[in-house]
């Protein structure tokens, strides 16, 4: 059954663990916009975590 609905089940912490180190970050334009709706500290906080170098290397701005 894990192996046909592994959504149901809940992953070990160091699944996520390895979830947050290899994943690809993809930001649509919704992300962007809401930059406008954000408090300066929220604005603030989002982009320094958008520029850290362990994330930097896995983000993706698709253009369509």
């Amino acid at each position: 059954m894990r192996d046909i609905f592994p959504g149901h089940f809940k992953k070990s912490s160091s699944q996520i663990e390895d979830i947050w180190n290899d994943a690809f970050f993809m930001i649509d334009a919704n992300i962007l916009l809401n930059l406008y709706r954000y408090s300066e500290s929220t604005k603030k906080d989002f982009l320094t975590i958008l520029i850290n170098r362990k994330i930097q290397k896995r983000l993706w701005l698709p253009y369509r």
